[in-house]
């Protein structure tokens, strides 16, 4: 699931210049043994109101994990500013894509973020369960 600027319905922190004054970023960090691949991800984001969302459990943070050789694919949903997964050796095989994004929890009828570009002034948008608030870069790596 390549994650690229994209039109969403509503303003997205990360894609484009959706909200050019906020800013959502992912650090990813990989380890292997002989049974797991160790994936850890740092997330940073300076939107106050995606935070406060997190805080409050109508947003979460998702580590996306996607590996076209073996057709393995899953979202780990966490609150936690850093998150370790481990997936087992046997399911990632050749290039693995990583992506982390914020999505919704529940819906939100009147949804606005602060920073959004002025096409976006005084609006509002019906954001539903699962919708992307904001996206961080992908990165891939070689699971051998």
């Amino acid at each position: 699931m390549r994650l690229i600027s994209r039109s969403y319905p509503h303003p997205v922190v990360g894609n484009a210049d959706d909200v050019p004054e906020a800013a959502f970023q992912a650090a990813y960090e990989y380890a292997s043994d002989k049974q797991f691949y160790f994936i850890t991800v740092t997330v940073t984001c300076s939107s106050d109101g995606l935070k406060g969302m997190i805080q409050k459990g109508s947003a979460k943070y998702v580590l996306h994990v996607e590996c076209g050789n073996t057709l393995y694919r899953e979202a780990f949903d966490f609150s936690e500013t850093t998150k370790r997964i481990d997936i087992p050796a046997s399911r990632l095989n050749g290039n693995v894509e990583v992506n982390c994004f914020i999505r919704a929890t529940r819906p939100l009828a009147k949804y606005r973020v602060e920073g959004a570009h002025p096409d976006y002034d005084g609006a509002s948008f019906e954001v539903a369960v699962a919708d992307i608030l904001a996206v961080a870069e992908g990165q891939t790596f070689e699971a051998e």
